[in-house]
């Protein structure tokens, strides 16, 4: 394609077809840097409506991608706003009134509604590098993690490191890149971005819905008996605190444990044990407000929040979401959010009048739930990792998963494994003699599984493919024949989980 200066390669070109640099052309060699504070071709020749820091096109991978940085006006590819997009030659960009077209560029492999499932799981998945190295059936514990996700936040950190991290520039794109998060999320769970606080993990939201509860000394919590330390923790410290009652149920019959005794409902949507789905209809029928666990559910199965019934929803944005460590959400219906005392995390940000924070003026709807701020780095990578998703089709992710965890599933049961009863999820349970050596045998093979509780746990996403699946099912009938006999290890848990 060409070089540049001191001979750095050109790996694409873009055209300015509308703007104040309108018919000029700017070769992509490390990167394009756009803004008001940029020198040369990434000013855009002075575009009036460019943030001082509006977004990067960085070549990444064999690929070009144009990553937002939080800026006032947006970054908008074929007329979407985006976060971050990987481009194909003829993609038009537009910053402000500025529109460049790449004419020239690594193309995008098509992986629209037109090709058929299995080419669309070859393009996702070809987002991981992960899995040019082994086959990685974790995303239960945490998911793999996207190329360009990294190169959003190489970005981000490149800029603090020149320019700092203070101003009204810097904490205004901090709050921008949050809102096009909590309004990522809501996209995801099916409701408000009113209604969705930023957490780090899905134990923050249950605590803050715990915590912000008001209970008295016998009241009921009742929960099964399948569910997560991140659940049973806060639970035990709430019992601690107030003196409630929290009373077990099996996992397949909570709803008909509900008592009149029963003030709330903790559990998870999907197990994390066996991948059982919980019966949230039924749940919804008791009149018992509930709040579910929705770390193997979100971004894995499809469901909307609103329909569940649910009064809150707790998830985790490292696992399915493919986001980073310390990064999650909680949806709190919109009735409820007066329900909830204000958070003992009460903070700068949740503050609606910053000038009378004594006075605990809260901002208004879920977002006076958030535990602190989120880094630019987090933020970008959790939104980065959202674009991957919504690329491949939010829809067809959340339903091709269960359908591949559903057959790996029939097949390991055909070929003498023993698998746990499980529901419509991304995830399988076998019970095996020696889980631990199992895993480790697998791992082996280059197949990334995880030992839990006495089992060996199978995450199955979109992004795998039918021969995965018979990849796995050879190996099990391995395990059939015989392996694996020695007496089981005592079990670990994870704090990731």
């Amino acid at each position: 394609m060409g070089v540049g200066h001191a001979g750095t390669p050109i790996v694409g070109e873009l055209r300015v077809t509308a703007g104040p640099a309108a018919g000029t052309s700017v070769p992509l060699e490390t990167g394009l840097f756009v803004g008001r504070v940029a020198s040369g071709a990434g000013r855009l020749g002075d575009e009036p409506a460019l943030s001082p820091r509006h977004a990067r096109v960085v070549p990444h991978g064999g690929s070009i991608l144009v990553v937002d940085l939080g800026s006032k006006e947006g970054t908008w590819v074929n007329g979407e706003r985006v976060t971050t997009r990987e481009l194909a030659v003829g993609d038009a960009l537009r910053f402000g009134g500025t529109t460049l077209k790449l004419v020239a560029g690594p193309a995008r492999a098509n992986a629209g509604p037109g090709r058929d499932s299995e080419a669309k799981a070859r393009a996702l998945r070809s987002e991981f590098p992960i899995f040019e190295r082994v086959l990685y059936m974790n995303a239960g514990m945490e998911g793999p993690v996207p190329a360009r996700a990294i190169a959003a936040i190489e970005g981000q950190l490149e800029l603090e490191l020149v320019r700092g991290r203070s101003g009204g520039e810097h904490w205004g794109n901090l709050e921008v890149l949050c809102s096009r998060l909590r309004e990522g999320y809501a996209g995801v769970l099916g409701c408000g971005a009113d209604e969705v606080a930023l957490t780090r993990a899905t134990t923050d939201g249950v605590n803050v819905v715990l915590g912000g509860l008001r209970f008295a000394p016998g009241d009921e919590i009742l929960t099964t008996d399948e569910e997560h330390h991140g659940v049973y923790a806060p639970l035990a410290a709430l019992r601690e605190r107030h003196g409630c009652r929290i009373r077990v149920a099996p996992f397949a019959e909570l709803a008909s444990a509900v008592t009149r005794d029963t003030r709330l409902i903790a559990c998870s949507h999907v197990s994390w044990l066996t991948g059982r789905v919980i019966d949230a209809e039924a749940l919804k029928q008791t009149g018992v407000p509930f709040l579910l666990d929705g770390a193997q559910a979100l971004g894995a199965i499809p469901f909307d929040v609103r329909e569940l019934g649910c009064d809150f929803y707790a998830a985790s944005g490292q696992k399915w979401l493919c986001g980073p460590d310390r990064s999650g959400c909680l949806y709190v219906r919109a009735d409820r959010v007066a329900d909830l005392s204000p958070p003992t995390t009460a903070n700068y940000f949740a503050l609606a009048d910053k000038q009378r924070p004594l006075d605990l003026v809260l901002a208004p709807g879920a977002r006076r739930f958030d535990p602190g701020n989120l880094p630019g780095p987090t933020a970008l990578w959790a939104l980065a990792a959202l674009d991957v998703i919504e690329e491949a089709g939010l829809g067809w992710v959340r339903d091709r998963g269960p359908l591949l965890a559903g057959r790996l599933a029939q097949r390991l049961g055909d070929a003498g494994l023993e698998v746990e009863p499980r529901g419509p999820s991304t995830m399988l349970s076998l019970r095996v003699a020696n889980p631990a050596r199992v895993a480790e045998e697998l791992e082996a093979e280059g197949i990334i599984v995880r030992d839990v509780n006495g089992r060996v746990r199978i995450s199955v996403g979109a992004w795998c493919l039918e021969e995965d699946l018979e990849r796995i099912v050879e190996a099990g009938r391995r395990i059939a024949r015989g392996a694996n006999r020695r007496p089981p290890p005592s079990s670990a848990t994870s704090p990731s989980d």
